[in-house]
C-alpha cells in the first residue's frame, strides 16, 4: 500500500516571487487550505501561502522565492502522508484500489485494476487482463453502485455484477 496520496500537479509558474499554479488532484482544493507543507520529489516542502485562481490554487513555498526556482518544478506532483489525507468518505483512496483484482460476483477473474481516471459524473475504471492466447487486453469501465457489487481493500478485491458490467464496459481494441 502506498504511503503517500498525490493531491496536485504543479502546471508552471505563478508570477515572479515563486509561486506556482497547481492542478487540484482532490474533490475539494479548500483541503489546501489546512496544509503546513507537501512532498514535492519525495522532499517535505513547507508552505508559506495557498491562494485560488478560479479552479487552481495557488502556493508559495517558504524554500522558493522567484520564477527561476519555481519553474524547476513544473510537472510534479504534490503528495501528503495517507495518514494525514483527508478521509475520502467511501472508505478508500483511490492508489488503495491500484492492483487489485477485479472479480465478477460468480469469482471470475476479470483483470487488474491499472488506473482510475476522476471523471465528473464517475470514476472510471481502468483493467487489464490476460487472455488465453498470453495477449494482454485492457477494458474500462464506471464505478458506478448498480455496477460495483464490493471492494476490499484488505483484500485487494473488486467484486462487479458480471450482468451490469456488460452494459458499461469498453474494450480497447
Amino acid at each position: 500500500m502506498q504511503n503517500h496520496i498525490s493531491i496536485g500537479q504543479i502546471l508552471k509558474p505563478q508570477g515572479l516571487k515563486g509561486e506556482v499554479k497547481v492542478k487540484a488532484l482532490t474533490d475539494d482544493p479548500i483541503r489546501f487550505k489546512g496544509l503546513k507543507a507537501v512532498f514535492v520529489d519525495g522532499k517535505n516542502t513547507p508552505i508559506e501561502r495557498v491562494s485560488f485562481m478560479g479552479d487552481f490554487v495557488i502556493l508559495k513555498f517558504s524554500d522558493i522565492s522567484d520564477r527561476d526556482m519555481a519553474e524547476t518544478l513544473r510537472g510534479k506532483f504534490l503528495s501528503v502522508d495517507k495518514q494525514d489525507a483527508i478521509d475520502p468518505g467511501d472508505g478508500f483512496f483511490i492508489a488503495d484500489l491500484i492492483g487489485s483484482s477485479v472479480l465478477d460476483d460468480t469469482g471470475q477473474n476479470l483483470g487488474v485494476i491499472v488506473d482510475i481516471n476522476a471523471f465528473g459524473s464517475a470514476d472510471v475504471i481502468e483493467c487489464k487482463s490476460i487472455q488465453d492466447d498470453k495477449k494482454e487486453k485492457k477494458f474500462r469501465f464506471p464505478h458506478l453502485q448498480h455496477v460495483v457489487k464490493k471492494v476490499d481493500t484488505n483484500k485487494k478485491e473488486f467484486v462487479v455484477f458480471s450482468e451490469e458490467l456488460a452494459s458499461v464496459v469498453v474494450y480497447d481494441d
